[in-house]
């Protein structure tokens, strides 16, 4: 038989999942995490401040979960701008440093806690379809911006830079895009401006934008059926 869990000690209150054995929650002095073993670590910060719900004010921990050499980490979402942070934990459970991931970093770290971080109703990277092309390209949408996917294969960015991506408020200023097709070495992607003139980018097979073309509204009206 397998062993039996340890009992929750009194006042845990879970407020997070149990990832790899670790689990976060409250007890009436605070944060703390419950060990597979059912050992207790109280999170601190400062000179042995005791984090909770109002301290350090503005944020509460979402999550928790185990790091090389005994270490813990703890993910913190702002209660104002959903803006994550996460504190590293010494064995003891007192913070050793602070960061702030990036949105892609948060995507990532949500599919190694399998927990909603920044409180988006989502979990991980959300594909969200826009259109088909008659080639079977789908342009669409995720938490990053614009993606293209074929065959139901992963997410692919469509990016203005390497770390740039590019979406309905970039470049904004009344352009959309609305259709991708596959061409010869990548992709296009058909932008549509609000004043009815179009512009075409094309891009090469990892999504990185590498040139662009003016579309009059007669050219954009010829094209469009071979996007969407």
């Amino acid at each position: 038989r397998p062993p039996a869990e340890p009992p929750v000690p009194p006042g845990f209150v879970p407020v997070g999942p149990v990832v790899r054995g670790v689990e976060l929650g409250t007890m009436p002095a605070g944060y703390a995490l419950r060990l597979a073993n059912g050992r207790i670590v109280p999170v601190t910060f400062g000179r042995n401040v005791r984090a909770s719900p109002t301290r350090p004010g503005g944020q509460e921990a979402v999550a928790a979960r185990p790091l090389p050499h005994g270490r813990f980490e703890v993910a913190w979402r702002n209660d104002t701008n959903g803006r994550v942070s996460l504190w590293t934990l010494a064995a003891n459970g007192r913070r050793l440093s602070t960061r702030i991931p990036t949105l892609p970093q948060i995507i990532s770290l949500e599919n190694a806690y399998g927990h909603d971080l920044d409180g988006d109703g989502a979990v991980g990277l959300v594909f969200t379809l826009r259109s088909v092309s008659p080639d079977g390209v789908e342009l669409g949408t995720t938490q990053l911006g614009y993606a293209l996917r074929v065959n139901d294969g992963p997410p692919l960015h469509v990016r203005l830079s390497q770390t740039l991506y590019a979406s309905d408020n970039r470049p904004g200023n009344g352009w959309q895009a609305i259709g991708a097709r596959r061409i010869a070495g990548g992709y296009q992607v058909l932008m549509k401006h609000s004043s009815g003139r179009g512009s075409l980018w094309r891009l090469n097979p990892a999504g990185l934008r590498i040139g662009t073309r003016s579309l009059s509204p007669s050219d954009f009206a010829a094209l469009e059926p071979a996007f969407v």
